[in-house]
């Protein structure tokens, strides 16, 4: 995916589990105040599962419904692509691309390998976003307290 997309990196943290939900969607952060799902980003491109780790890393990017959580073995480092190293998706050879194909925006060739970058819009559909940030059945939202009437001097 593009830097721009990218808000921080973080170390793995405590996942509060969703009962019901996609294979693949671990369940939600708090990242800075604002619950996030997390999402095992090697599950959803057709990679096999390793659990989590304290060595795994979250990648909090952002997309159009709001930060998602990616949580990645490692990161490899940042890519430059130099002129022509760059195809958008509707450019490449569908024998190319992998089960994620729908998940790409397009690739880069380096070297004699061409890698993926994702698009995180989708990623996360709309949909998953609003069943994994939904209250689990039996929790209760508190309202706030409201203030009683001021009493006169």
């Amino acid at each position: 995916m593009e830097i721009s997309q990218v808000i921080e990196v973080l170390r793995m943290v405590a996942v509060m589990p969703r009962a019901k939900g996609a294979s693949d969607l671990l369940g939600l952060v708090d990242y800075r105040g604002t619950v996030v799902p997390l999402l095992d980003l090697a599950l959803r491109v057709g990679l096999p599962r390793r659990a989590p780790g304290l060595d795994s890393k979250i990648v909090v990017v952002a997309t159009r419904s709001g930060p998602l959580g990616l949580v990645v073995d490692e990161i490899a480092g940042l890519v430059s692509p130099a002129a022509g190293e760059y195809h958008r998706r509707g450019a490449l050879p569908v024998s190319e691309l992998t089960r994620a194909s729908t998940l790409v925006a397009g690739a880069l060739r380096l070297s004699e390998r061409l890698v993926p970058v994702l698009e995180p819009d989708r990623l996360l559909f709309d949909d998953e976003r609003a069943k994994a940030t939904a209250p689990s059945p039996g929790t209760r939202r508190r309202r706030p307290r409201r203030a009683g009437p001021q009493e006169a001097p």
